[in-house]
């Protein structure tokens, strides 16, 4: 899910989003790091997968999260994107992709 908000002098202007399931074969390669007890990706790769469409932030919190409810594992990155407190969530796949 990802929801964007726009502001205007401080004041939000608009609001959008959408909801998006994981295809069988994103849920497949996350679900296969989470039966190996293990992340395919590393703390260095997630963050180079981010910073590549980024000039500028700051890292809140970097972690790796199993979602045993649903039996697969995501990284959880919290930035600071020109002052915006941002949370990207991940696929734990070779390549990641945002979710």
């Amino acid at each position: 899910m990802q929801v964007i908000v726009h502001f205007n002098n401080q004041q939000v202007s608009s609001l959008s989003g959408y909801n998006q399931k994981l295809s069988a074969e994103l849920k497949y390669e996350i679900d296969a790091s989470f039966f190996q007890g293990k992340t395919n990706l590393n703390t260095a790769e997630v963050l180079d997968f981010i910073s590549q469409d980024l000039l500028e932030f700051k890292i809140l919190s970097n972690k790796a999260v199993i979602i045993p409810q649903a039996s697969y594992v995501i990284w959880r990155v919290n930035l600071v994107i020109n002052g915006m407190e941002t949370i990207y969530i991940i696929s734990d796949s070779h390549p990641p992709q945002l979710i």
